[in-house]
C-alpha cells in the first residue's frame, strides 16, 4: 500500500543449496521477483569450461528454458536464448507466472541445450530445482 510506504514488489534471492551442474552448465543463482501478481523467476547459469570429455558451449548454441507452469504441468513456460560470442554467464527470466505459491514445494527449471537454432541436435539437458 503506497499510502503506508509499503513496496508492492520485492525480489527474493534463493540460496540454492543444490546448484546443479550438468555437462555444459552450472547454476550460479536463482531469484524470484514478486509483485502482488505476477511473479518472475530469473536463473543465472555459467558455461562450464572445456575439459577432456567436454567441448564448451559457444556462440550459436541454443538454450531453451522450460519454467514449470503452476497452472499446467504439461505446458511449461518457454524462453529461447542463443548464446552470444564470448558469453560465459547467461541470465534468463521466465515469462510472468500467475500467483505462484511454493509452500515448500519444488519448482523446476529445465534447460534444453541444442547445437543451433534448428534444434536438430540436442546436446544435453540442465535441470535446476528451487524450493
Amino acid at each position: 500500500n503506497a499510502e503506508y510506504g509499503l513496496e508492492e514488489s520485492f525480489k527474493i534471492h534463493f540460496s540454492v543449496n543444490f546448484n546443479f551442474r550438468s555437462k555444459y552448465l552450472q547454476t550460479k543463482s536463482v531469484s524470484l521477483s514478486c509483485s502482488l501478481n505476477p511473479q518472475i523467476y530469473t536463473i543465472e547459469v555459467e558455461i562450464r569450461k572445456q575439459s577432456m570429455n567436454r567441448v564448451p558451449l559457444t556462440s550459436g548454441n541454443l538454450l531453451v528454458f522450460h519454467f514449470q507452469n503452476p497452472e499446467s504441468e504439461t505446458d511449461p513456460l518457454v524462453v529461447e536464448r542463443l548464446i552470444s560470442f564470448d558469453e560465459n554467464v547467461i541470465s534468463v527470466s521466465s515469462p510472468p507466472l500467475p500467483s505462484l505459491v511454493l509452500n515448500g514445494h519444488w519448482f523446476s527449471i529445465q534447460i534444453f541445450i541444442f547445437s543451433d537454432s534448428s534444434k536438430k541436435t540436442k546436446l544435453g539437458i540442465h535441470r535446476q530445482l528451487v524450493k
